[in-house]
């Protein structure tokens, strides 16, 4: 995949560019290191849920947005299940840049679907489950509101773990944890 951003980099302008998939989790990512992974993986998944929040308001696929500011702007591509993010400056050539992120969407779709699903790593004991930490975050944003996610993302990240591979026993600290 990152082959495939490197050529998305080449155009004269973009800073660099990264992919999220589910949850957020970061799985390609070619923009400097001053942006940690943690601060990314966070804006994937608030783009993702935008894109998913923003799909079913409409009655009209949304696929793709821009961002702009001050100094640059933020060009977000759909891949489905993942998220393609461009970082660049403002005198990007926007034309150009568009047919090369396009091109990218049709690739980075094609190696996501070829990509053998990545073993989890596996946890101390039975995992507890994405879908008790989901029953987890949805009360946690009922309490808190949309930062919740956030917040899950933060205590399971300081536990060295994911939704899939938290340990059951570690459930209860999680829960101190969040309160």
């Amino acid at each position: 995949m990152n082959d495939i951003l490197k050529d998305i980099d080449s155009v004269n302008g973009v800073t660099g560019s990264f992919v999220c998939g589910g949850g957020g989790r970061l799985l390609a990512r070619t923009l400097p290191a001053v942006t940690g992974d943690g601060a990314l993986e966070a804006t994937g998944r608030i783009l993702m849920q935008t894109l998913n929040g923003l799909e079913s308001s409409r009655t009209k696929k949304v696929s793709e947005f821009e961002f702009h500011f001050e100094q640059g702007a933020l060009l977000v591509k759909s891949l489905g299940s993942a998220v393609l993010c461009i970082v660049c400056g403002q005198k990007v050539n926007v034309p150009l840049l568009n047919l090369t992120a396009n091109l990218a969407v049709k690739q980075l779709r094609k190696a996501m679907a070829e990509a053998p699903a990545a073993a989890p790593a596996a946890p101390a004991g039975p995992a507890a489950g994405a879908d008790v930490l989901g029953k987890i975050e949805h009360e946690l944003a009922r309490a808190i509101g949309p930062v919740a996610g956030l917040s899950m993302d933060d205590a399971l990240r300081a536990r060295r773990a994911t939704r899939e591979t938290l340990p059951a026993a570690a459930l209860r600290e999680l829960v101190g944890a969040l309160e």
